[in-house]
């Protein structure tokens, strides 16, 4: 009887692991200009849940983001300027491919590749040195 509770009890706790996809991206971008050197990086993590019908992204920023001039979030039919503010920002959008556009004083514009899933949750960060 032990051994088939446990059984059952690990099953549960597989199917909840199950239910739930870990996904990470990472970018760095660093150059030196007039002896000064410029990093910023992003990295996202998250995971796909069965609880959110529309994905989710939390952007948050970090470390000296006066360099940062604009920042944008891009998809097919979508452009949408977004405050450079530390803390979090709350962007909810139909599943498909963005791109995060970041443009820096020093390290002009980059992009960052976003993929999101219906149910995805994830989390975003921005920091500029």
């Amino acid at each position: 009887m032990k051994k088939l509770i446990i059984a059952i009890l690990l099953l549960a706790v597989s199917a909840t692991v199950s239910a739930q996809e870990k996904t990470k991206s990472h970018s760095k971008w660093k150059e030196t200009k007039d002896g000064i050197t410029y990093e910023m990086e992003a990295s996202m993590t998250g995971v796909s849940t069965k609880n959110v019908e529309k994905p989710h992204i939390t952007l948050n920023f970090a470390g000296d983001t006066k360099a940062l001039t604009k920042v944008a979030f891009k998809g097919e039919e979508l452009y949408v300027t977004i405050p450079v503010v530390k803390g979090g920002q709350n962007i909810n959008v139909a599943p498909g491919f963005y791109k995060l556009k970041l443009t820096h004083e020093k390290l002009g514009e980059q992009d960052f590749d976003i993929e999101l899933k219906k149910n995805d949750y994830k989390e975003i960060v921005l920091k500029v040195k």
